[in-house]
């Protein structure tokens, strides 16, 4: 074992310096070799030259880089020294707190959070990091004020909240502990640990329900707080794993920019890594640049070929670019390689089945059954494939399966009632939707169905405000927006249907199909209304102008037309609407055919369109 050591003539305080232990080089990679030997070097030399300037940050930055490489024994003799050298610099035993506590040496951790605290009474990582530790030892009583202290300095403390909260449910308090556990929740939701510790909190009040759904939302997302001198040890870490970690961490709470950089990182330092270019092509695809995303998960499969989960990401890639024989070829790769690779064949089964290959698709989904009959996410995919293949009752007793076996399970009811919905079974349809949004009431798409069932039974106030939760809960959903007005319409409130029209083609981007969608009715409503005061004429023909030119679809020319004969402007009506009647006959639409004579004799008479609308 090599030692810093130094024979040389040096002040008295070097005395009790510690020898800083070298670690085998064996297993490091060649880049983390260089930056530790070189650091080590520079210590050497400081030491030979009896030069005390800089010593002690040479110590400390060689401690933080044993830290950041997972080395904590010379990580801990470095710091060591760097506290001996310069006891005012608070890094080195917040430092070596951190690394004690690591280890599990709880007391000793203690004493170098003191130690920082007792210069910086309001340094609010130590005050969290001390807490934690009481809460970790049983000590409740004294971790609650070190975090209501944190609370007071940073009401927005998502970490204090989250620990607190365990504070409170250790003493009994559920309630106490559900609030901050929400509270921390709203401040980082890409948190998902902390659905844990509230389920537990749920469970403990009797509520059981909600204790399963927060279950199920569980994950491994970690509670983040401020942490400069962490942030100065990961900096150090110059490694492909450590990049391959910080990405994954980054990952995981959601931060796909982070995530990418550090990957890209990883990629540069070992560009033959297939684990580093899986890792980069699945932070790009979650970060929505799909070529990129296939650039280096087709390196990846290149680099290994038996790499099944490199082939399942790249096949779940191209299908979102649309390249759905690629995607159909990767998703058979990685099932070859690993059958028992689950997401990779149910997500075969789900291609298969959305280009029609319904046996193939069910044959895939008996794969993942077979060993376990009540797989959740198989039994649901195979309900669709045999909706799809017209066989709704085997479907249905295949949903209403899943219900059984997932009760609180919003989503499970949902897609029953969706089901129920498709077969037409509408009455059954509304108690399976209406479950699912008792249970989850964010689930945007039950409400929509609810809205729609509600509109064909004419029960319009229900449809409104089922449409106007999904509004809320999306407010890019032109669908729904476009749902809430017709049924406005529908009740008679023109009014409030010509306002949320209008709202809504604020609220979306001009030229989607969506803010066409709500520019065609702004239009008929303002030419057609049966209320004088709400109709517009030449505001009509302007909406109806520029979507025509946008879209020359027969739809929008009918709407031109109906402006067109509001604004008095007969002659041009006639002549668009003959043109309209003469496609509908040729292409034998007896209905448009129909509605469109109806306008074109009233037209002709000098009156504008006032034919009802419908559903």
């Amino acid at each position: 074992m090599l030692l810093i050591t130094s024979c040389v003539s040096h002040p008295p305080e070097w005395d009790n310096l510690e020898a800083v232990p070298e670690p085998p080089a064996e297993r490091m990679e060649p880049a983390v070799q260089e930056r530790l030997h070189s650091q080590r070097q520079k210590v050497m030399a400081l030491r030979e030259a009896g030069e005390g300037d800089g010593l002690a940050l040479a110590y400390g930055t060689l401690g933080r880089m044993y830290h950041a490489y997972d080395l904590p024994t010379a990580a801990g003799a470095a710091y060591r020294n760097a506290r001996r050298l310069d006891p005012d610099n608070l890094d080195w035993p917040y430092s070596l707190g951190v690394l004690y506590a690591l280890e599990g040496d709880i007391e000793r951790a203690l004493e170098e959070y003191a130690a920082v605290l007792a210069r910086q009474p309001q340094d609010l990582p130590t005050l969290l990091r001390t807490a934690r530790l009481h809460l970790q030892r049983g000590a409740v009583e004294q971790a609650i004020p070190l975090l209501e202290g944190i609370l007071d300095i940073d009401p927005n403390h998502a970490a204090a909240r989250f620990s607190l909260g365990q504070a409170k449910l250790a003493q009994g308090d559920a309630a106490s502990a559900v609030a901050l556990f929400e509270a921390a929740l709203a401040l980082q939701p890409q948190a998902t640990r902390i659905h844990y510790a509230l389920a537990q909190a749920y469970r403990n009040l009797g509520d059981l329900p909600r204790a399963e759904a927060a279950l199920a939302a569980n994950g491994p997302g970690e509670v983040a707080f401020p942490d400069p001198r962490l942030d100065a040890v990961a900096a150090m870490a110059v490694s492909t794993g450590s990049y391959l970690k910080q990405g994954g961490l980054a990952l995981v709470d959601g931060r796909f920019e982070a995530a990418v950089a550090a990957y890209r990182k990883a990629v540069e330092l070992s560009p033959e890594s297939a684990a580093a270019h899986q890792s980069l092509g699945t932070a790009l695809f979650r970060q929505g640049d799909l070529e990129g995303a296939v650039n280096h998960l087709e390196k990846a499969t290149q680099l290994q070929p038996d790499n099944a989960i490199a082939h399942y990401n790249l096949g779940k890639t191209q299908e979102a670019r649309g390249a759905m024989e690629r995607a159909e070829s990767h998703l058979r790769q990685a099932v070859r390689l690993d059958p028992q690779l689950e997401d990779a064949r149910l997500g075969l089964a789900a291609l298969l089945a959305q280009s029609g290959r319904l046996d193939e698709a069910l044959e895939q989904y008996a794969q993942v059954l077979a060993p376990e009959p009540n797989h959740t996410a198989a039994r649901t995919g195979r309900a669709q494939a045999l909706l799809t293949a017209g066989r709704s009752a085997e479907a249905l007793a295949d949903l209403r399966a899943v219900v059984a076996t997932t009760p609180t399970d919003g989503t499970a009811h949902l897609n029953l009632g969706m089901a129920l919905s498709r077969t037409g079974q509408s009455r059954e349809a509304v108690v399976a939707l209406r479950e699912a949004v008792r249970l989850d009431p964010s689930l945007a798409e039950a409400h929509f169905y609810l809205a729609g069932l509600a509109g064909q039974a004419r029960r319009f106030p229900e449809a409104i405000e089922h449409y106007g939760t999904v509004v809320t809960l999306e407010p890019g959903n032109g669908a729904a927006r476009l749902g809430e007005a017709t049924a406005r319409i529908l009740s008679g409130d023109y009014s409030g249907a010509r306002r949320r029209l209008e709202a809504g083609l604020e609220a979306l981007p001009p030229g989607s199909s969506g803010a066409l969608a709500l520019t065609n009715s702004l239009a008929r409503l303002l030419a057609t209304c049966p209320e004088a005061a709400v109709r517009d004429g030449a505001r009509a023909v302007a909406l109806a102008n520029a979507n025509f030119a946008a879209q020359r679809s027969v739809e929008h020319a009918q709407t031109l037309a109906m402006a067109l004969a509001e604004a008095g402007r007969f002659a041009e009506a006639i002549q668009l609407q003959e043109a309209l009647l003469a496609q509908a006959q040729e292409a034998r639409n007896a209905p448009l055919a129909q509605r469109l004579q109806e306008d074109l004799a009233a037209y002709r008479d000098g009156k504008p369109s006032r034919a009802p609308w419908s559903p």
